[in-house]
């Protein structure tokens, strides 16, 4: 298996699983996806059947999202061919990540800085923290009540959150995948405390949590202003990773 097959494999299982914790998992022969109706997310359409996708198929997906039955995004790795069909169908690039990977080896060391402290999210009180975070960090919006029964998964999942002198204003996730890799997930800083090295600082913890567990590749799907951070931090840069939405 490929790095790229990797990354798209664990954001694909991390999506299911979302799916399968909450109750809103859509299986079919063509795609999976998670509907949210109330959320923002993760609804989405992923995981195509590329052996089954044609002009009919899709043209099933645009119908039943016109009508509500599936969400309005749909999140595909870089394809050049599917790509087309779904741009021929009406569809547009909303959101374009880069994936990225990097093979752990050692800690790192974590050099907080002064008034920097980062605790794993156990209360109810933190989750609220996580999910207020991550919805102002990501301009959506991210439910508690998802976000408390992903810290129920304890064994695939763990959630923290950063503090900035007296207020919480960071967050991030791990999700270990069913091949033994991690997906770093949801690393956000409020708006207001941005440029301060939170994003940076959480990133590392992931990464040392993941050696904790004996996990050495990590994954991420990374935004245009996050991949240098990263690249910074020796994750390595494969194919892109595109959120389609229908227009209307």
């Amino acid at each position: 298996m490929t790095t790229d097959q990797k990354i798209i494999l664990n954001l694909f299982e991390f999506f299911t699983s979302v799916g399968q914790q909450t109750g809103e998992l859509i299986e079919s022969e063509n795609y999976n996806a998670v509907n949210h109706i109330n959320f923002d997310w993760p609804n989405r359409i992923y995981h195509l059947n590329k052996r089954r996708i044609n002009n009919h198929t899709i043209s099933d997906l645009t119908h039943k999202i016109a009508n509500n039955e599936l969400p309005n995004l749909l999140t595909v790795p870089e394809d050049q061919k599917l790509q087309k069909m779904l741009e021929s169908a009406g569809l547009h690039i909303l959101l374009t990540q880069r994936g990225m990977a990097i093979t752990l080896t050692d800690p790192i060391q974590e050099s907080l800085t002064s008034g920097q402290q980062i605790k794993r999210v156990e209360s109810k009180e933190e989750v609220t923290l996580f999910a207020e975070i991550a919805s102002a960090g990501f301009k959506y919006t991210v439910n508690a009540q998802i976000i408390e029964i992903l810290l129920k998964n304890v064994y695939r999942v763990k959630l923290f959150i950063g503090r900035q002198d007296n207020t919480f204003a960071s967050c991030g996730m791990s999700f270990y995948d069913s091949k033994g890799n991690a997906g770093l997930y949801m690393i956000a800083s409020l708006p207001q405390y941005r440029n301060l090295g939170l994003g940076r600082s959480m990133t590392i913890r992931l990464m040392n949590e993941c050696l904790k567990e004996n996990i050495h590749l990590c994954t991420l799907q990374a935004s245009a202003a996050g991949e240098p951070i990263y690249s910074k931090l020796g994750f390595k840069p494969f194919n892109n990773i595109y959120t389609y939405k229908m227009n209307g």
